[in-house]
C-alpha cells in the first residue's frame, strides 16, 4: 500500500481532512487505524494513530512502526515513536533499524529514541555486538549540539555510559 498523496487510500482520505485531535481513533476498526499510522500526509494524525494501535494490538504496532521506519524519515517525532514503540515489542527488529539509522542520523529527537532505547536496557548494550552500536550512537550524540536534546541529563548519563 502507497502511503503518498498521488494514490491515497480512498478508506482514509476523508480522516485527513480532520483535525487530528478530533478524530475518534478508539472507535476506527484497526485496519483504519493502521492505514492512519503509516499514512505519510499528517504526521499527527499518523502518531496519533501509532499511539492507539500501541493500546490495542502490539502485533499491528510492531508491523506499524516496521513500515514507518522502513521509510525515509519525515516526521522526527512520528520516527522517535515508532522506534520507542518497536523497541518495546521486538528489540532485536528495533537494533537492527537503529543500525541502519545511527550512520546518517542528525536528528535530535530520533537520536533521543535512540539513547532512550538503549538505556531501558542498558545490560544488553555493555557486552559485544550491541556495544558497537551504542558507542556509534554516543558518537552522534557527542556530536550534536546539546541543547537541541530535551533531557540533557539523559543524554549526560547515556554520554557517561557509553561515550569513548
Amino acid at each position: 500500500m502507497s502511503t503518498n498523496s498521488a494514490d491515497l487510500d480512498p478508506s482514509i482520505a476523508n480522516f485527513l481532512i480532520i483535525p487530528a485531535d478530533e478524530i475518534r481513533y478508539d472507535n476506527l476498526p484497526i485496519t483504519i487505524v493502521s492505514k492512519l499510522a503509516i499514512q505519510k500526509m499528517d504526521p499527527f494524525i499518523a502518531t496519533s494513530a501509532l499511539g492507539e494501535l500501541a493500546q490495542r494490538d502490539p502485533q499491528e504496532t510492531k508491523e506499524a512502526a516496521e513500515r514507518i521506519l522502513e521509510e525515509p524519515l519525515w516526521d522526527p517525532h512520528l520516527t522517535a515513536f515508532a522506534l520507542t514503540l518497536l523497541y518495546d515489542r521486538d528489540p532485536d527488529s528495533a537494533i537492527q533499524r537503529m543500525t541502519k539509522l545511527v550512520s546518517t542520523c542528525e536528528v535530535p529527537k530520533v537520536l533521543e529514541a535512540m539513547v532512550e532505547n538503549i538505556l531501558s536496557d542498558s545490560e544488553r548494550f555493555l557486552v559485544a555486538p550491541a556495544d558497537q552500536l551504542a558507542r556509534a550512537i554516543a558518537r552522534r550524540v557527542a556530536a550534536a549540539v546539546p541543547g537541541r536534546f530535551s533531557d540533557v541529563e539523559q543524554r549526560g548519563k547515556f554520554l557517561k555510559l557509553f561515550g569513548e
